[in-house]
């Protein structure tokens, strides 16, 4: 089994390196404590208040901007949104969605005499939507209508809409 032998690169002598610390401890010692801690930021009396007037200022327009965004959409914060498709074959047309878990249910279209199935919907303004249409609970249809599709990555796609 090897031995592993440390060696010191530099002698030293432990009296003088205690009288060494107790010197230079001697001296912060004879400095006494300050007066006050220093400051961070030690700016001039003008900077301060300028800097106060700035930050004051930021604030009041970041909650102003905030005031006119709720005042905009305010209590209109939903839309009607009228989901339509032409499938006079159809016996039963749901839409299926991200906002309802792309369940279907609860969101069955109503068809009139024509054979056109239409649903509206509340929908939160800002937002963006995927949508499809299942037909007959077997057959699943992106809105023909829609200028956006998305591929689903399944082969087929899904509608989607921006409030």
């Amino acid at each position: 089994m090897k031995e592993t032998v440390r060696t010191q690169l530099f002698e030293r002598d432990p009296d003088r390196a205690a009288r060494s610390a107790e010197a230079v401890m001697a001296r912060v010692r004879s400095l006494g404590a300050p007066d006050r801690a220093p400051a961070v930021l030690d700016f001039p009396a003008f900077v301060r208040s300028r800097l106060v007037r700035y930050v004051a200022a930021a604030a009041l327009v970041a909650v102003l901007s905030s005031l006119a965004t709720l005042a905009i959409i305010g209590d209109g914060a939903s839309a009607q949104v009228r989901f339509v498709l032409e499938a006079p074959e159809a016996s039963e047309v749901r839409l299926a969605a991200d906002f309802n878990g792309w369940t279907g249910e609860g969101y069955a279209l109503e068809r009139d005499a024509s054979g056109t199935w239409s649903i509206t919907v509340p929908l939160r303004k800002g937002a963006s939507y995927s949508y499809i249409f299942l037909i007959d609970g077997e057959r699943w249809v992106p809105d023909p209508a829609s200028r956006q599709v998305l591929d689903d990555g399944l082969g087929g796609g899904v509608s989607t809409i921006s409030l």
